[in-house]
């Protein structure tokens, strides 16, 4: 029995996996989790960096302990910080909600005299 089979091996109804999913049971996940999903006493340039796109995530924090331990000084250049991981699950229904809300906005102001009350959408996975 072959264990690894080549990609054109591998039949096509194994390879796809779809899902109708309704728009309001994401957007209820989503809200779900309010906060942020990670904090922590973050080095101020790291932030900067962050926030400005140069960074992709926050690499540069420190643990409370040892930041009780740094000289007054040294405390300076950290600050407490919250923020999304960029590589969490709920990120990417996220822009999946903003490009669903930019497609029934698009709708509503050509057929303004209609209303969208129920969105699904389609996910397929491959």
């Amino acid at each position: 029995m072959k264990w690894r089979l080549a990609p054109e091996e591998i039949p096509e109804e194994v390879t796809q996996c779809s899902r109708c999913v309704s728009v309001e049971s994401i957007r209820e996940a989503v809200q779900s989790l309010r906060g942020k999903s990670r904090h922590a006493l973050a080095h101020k340039d790291s932030i900067v960096a962050f926030e400005s796109g140069e960074a992709d995530d926050i690499y540069n924090e420190i643990d409370p302990e040892d930041y009780s331990k740094l000289d007054d000084e040294a405390k300076k250049v950290y600050q407490y910080y919250e923020w999304d991981d960029p590589m969490e699950w709920e990120c990417h229904f996220r822009e999946i909600l903003k490009c669903v809300n930019r497609n029934i906005a698009a709708f509503a102001s050509v057929n303004y005299l209609s209303e969208i009350t129920d969105a699904r959408i389609i996910l397929t996975i491959t």
